[in-house]
């Protein structure tokens, strides 16, 4: 369990400071608010560039900058199967 939780903490802490707190909010929003979790996580990653090692965090940036877009394709696809569904097949509403 202990060489569990060291893997899992290596993936997205990358550095002894402090997880920026814009990294960590756009990896939450990139699941719910794709947009603007993917915008968040640029800002996050160009300010922690910029820190000279203040700031931690940029895995957990650029992990959003994945899922955001993976998200919103996922959204758009499952809502253009239920317009087709509410389509084809007459009387479900």
């Amino acid at each position: 369990m202990k060489r569990l939780q060291i893997w899992a903490t290596s993936i997205f802490k990358d550095g002894t400071a402090p997880t920026h707190s814009l990294a960590i909010a756009a990896f939450g929003l990139a699941f719910f608010m794709p947009f603007i979790g993917f915008a968040l996580a640029f800002i996050a990653r160009t300010q922690i560039a910029f820190s000279d090692g203040k700031y931690s965090g940029d895995r957990l940036a650029l992990a959003a900058i994945i899922i955001a877009p993976l998200a919103q394709f996922s959204t758009l696809i499952f809502g253009a199967i239920w317009v087709l569904a509410m389509v084809v097949i007459p009387g479900n509403f």
